[in-house]
């Protein structure tokens, strides 16, 4: 009975890890690390890392260790939407030390691609490239499911809680042959 109850417990707990493999939005500052490996930095989106399709943006990007750092840089934004390729410029409204801030209007909902372009006076180009999901406000946004892979996962899960339940109702047997085979 013990066994059963084991079992059925391992059953239900196997579904439910299988069932909370869902994909999360990454929330709070993101560390992104520039073209060429040698530099780090850390981006930082307002309004609360996830912005409104349609109102205004502020992206900072500050970096945080590389030959970018303490040096004069200019820096040259690139902005894409995914599904489109349309590339558009933005001008940095606020130069620093160590990185730059700038405001963009993303126009709908959807992902974009966002590269930060840096410019040295030595004549230094390195880039932050990062992928920016703008899911609230106007437009519509199709999202994929994964569906297949989702029911493997479900799947693949069930299968082993039942061979786990069938080798735990059958440990009896398993050791009665092995001590055999010795």
């Amino acid at each position: 009975m013990r066994v059963v109850l084991f079992g059925v417990w391992l059953t239900v707990a196997m579904l439910l890890l299988a069932l909370s493999f869902a994909p999360e939005e990454a929330k709070a500052h993101v560390l992104v690390t520039s073209r060429s490996g040698e530099a780090t930095a850390v981006v930082h989106i307002n309004p609360d890392d996830d912005p409104i399709a349609g109102s205004e943006a502020s992206v900072y990007l500050d970096v945080k260790s590389g030959q970018l750092v303490n040096s004069e840089v200019d820096y040259i934004i690139r902005i894409s939407k995914e599904s489109e390729g349309n590339v558009d410029s933005v001008v940095a409204t606020e130069l620093g030390v160590s990185g730059v801030r700038f405001e963009y209007v993303f126009p709908v909902r959807g992902i974009y691609k966002l590269e930060i372009i840096a410019l040295t006076d030595d004549g230094l180009v390195d880039s932050f490239e990062f992928a920016q999901n703008v899911s609230r406000g106007i437009g519509t946004m199709t999202s994929k499911r994964y569906g297949l892979a989702e029911f493997g996962i479900i799947l693949s899960s069930c299968l082993i809680a039942v061979i786990l339940i069938i080798v735990i109702n059958r440990r009896s047997l398993l050791v009665r042959y092995a001590k055999a085979r010795l």
